[in-house]
């Protein structure tokens, strides 16, 4: 039994309402996320019982076993390896911009810039140069560094993920209150311990939220990574496309919307977290 492409639209439609409405009733991200786990639960419990098994999509899901475990650590490994290194880049970028501020338009100019290239477009322009770059050192070739394959999905998402990092984390800084900052000052504390006893903790939830930004742009960019050889839920995707499959384009889709609102639920609260505990201490 396949349910037709209306039947997933309205199931869509009914979780967004839900989350909605949850969100308008004062729940905050604890609730949501609990309201998510007893969702999750109460699917996980339907499978247990084979009360699902007729659907073609869980028999596509059965038979593919194998590729769906590969797929799912694959996606995992690209949003980390771009992630993390755009975290450290882009938070010096971000801290460079607030501390000198006429550098800020041009920082910022150019990394919006990036956001203006299509994906598929810029991990096409990578290609080229890691493989030239590849052919040129082996050692780096060896290492991994082709023009196929990995390496320009993560550089590409890497790129984009920068001015999300850089923007949140010149956000957060310039975030604690003016009287915040001349008390500390006041106090006699220099530059160091006035950045880490009042900016970063003020200015935590605000990065926070660019944070979950960049987490949740990896995860839906690393999916269009299958086009130039980097594996992940893609790949899935894109064979369901040529194959006019749509329980294969969906085995795909729905694992990345899933990790992907997981992650934004986990990251949101945090973020609510720290805001109550900043609005306690100011």
């Amino acid at each position: 039994l396949g349910p037709a492409a209306g039947g997933w639209a309205a199931a869509g439609a009914l979780l967004l309402a839900a989350r909605l409405a949850l969100g308008r009733a004062g729940f905050g991200a604890m609730g949501r996320a609990l309201a998510a786990a007893g969702f999750v639960g109460a699917v996980g419990a339907m499978f247990a019982a084979g009360l699902l098994d007729h659907l073609s999509l869980v028999r596509e899901a059965a038979g593919r076993g194998e590729e769906v475990r590969a797929a799912l650590t694959g996606h995992l490994a690209l949003v980390a390896a771009a992630l993390l290194p755009a975290l450290a880049i882009g938070a010096a970028l971000g801290a460079f911009a607030f501390a000198v501020p006429r550098s800020a338009t041009p920082v910022m100019g150019v990394l919006a810039a990036l956001q203006v290239i299509p994906a598929i477009a810029l991990f096409a322009l990578l290609i080229e140069p890691l493989a030239a770059l590849g052919r040129a050192l082996p050692l780096l070739r060896d290492a991994g560094l082709r023009g196929i394959g990995a390496a320009p999905a993560v550089l590409g998402v890497f790129l984009y993920l920068l001015l999300p990092v850089a923007a949140a984390t010149r956000a957060a800084l310039g975030a604690a209150p003016a009287a915040a900052v001349d008390a500390a000052r006041g106090l006699g504390f220099a530059p160091g311990q006035l950045l880490l006893r009042v900016r970063l903790p003020l200015g935590a939830p605000v990065f926070l939220g660019g944070l979950r930004t960049a987490t949740v742009q990896a995860v839906g960019l690393v999916t269009l990574g299958a086009l130039v050889g980097a594996g992940g839920f893609g790949v899935l995707m894109f064979q369901g496309l040529g194959q006019f499959a749509p329980d294969l384009i969906l085995l795909g889709a729905l694992p990345v919307a899933a990790l992907a609102l997981v992650l934004d639920a986990a990251l949101r609260a945090v973020e609510e977290g720290l805001s109550r505990g900043t609005a306690g201490a100011t």
